[in-house]
């Protein structure tokens, strides 16, 4: 319609759950059912179904979004609902880009809609321990976890 230009923006939800740990087809799959604004969680489901707290500026900005009705789908958080896993995992990855473009850092090194979640993995790690960033992650090892911080046996 002419006035989809008007909507609210998805964006903050979309960085917020990315700060949250979610990867490109997590944050495709959340639904408002998935949230818990009161505690400051969202539960990512599938292969590596975990409970992750938002950081609290990311919920900050989340509360708002949703108060504006930047919801998209029916169900689904910010992708249609009637898409399928793929082209909501592509719609996720594009929004990412395209807000890092707008943030004017995509000519930076090393930054990404990736390397959002694995910031804050970073920071759960130097807090928390290997352990924590795993759960963090959804990661199948502390290999793969090491591997996607860039972390080695000594910084253990």
């Amino acid at each position: 319609p002419i006035y989809h230009w008007m909507m609210p923006s998805r964006r903050p939800i979309v960085i917020a759950l990315a700060e949250a740990g979610g990867s490109a087809a997590e944050i495709a799959a959340v639904e408002l059912t998935d949230l818990d604004l009161d505690a400051g969680t969202v539960a990512f489901r599938g292969e590596a179904a975990r409970t992750n707290r938002f950081p609290a500026e990311a919920l900050t900005a989340l509360r708002s979004a949703l108060t504006e009705g930047a919801v998209v789908g029916g169900r689904r958080l910010v992708v249609g609902d009637s898409l399928d896993v793929n082209k909501a995992k592509r719609s996720v990855t594009q929004e990412l880009s395209e807000t890092i473009r707008d943030a004017g850092l995509s000519r930076t090194p090393r930054v990404s809609g990736r390397s959002i979640r694995l910031h804050h993995a970073l920071t759960i790690f130097h807090a928390e321990g290997i352990g924590a960033a795993v759960r963090f992650l959804g990661a199948q090892s502390v290999d793969t976890t090491m591997r996607s911080l860039g972390l080695t046996v000594d910084d253990l």
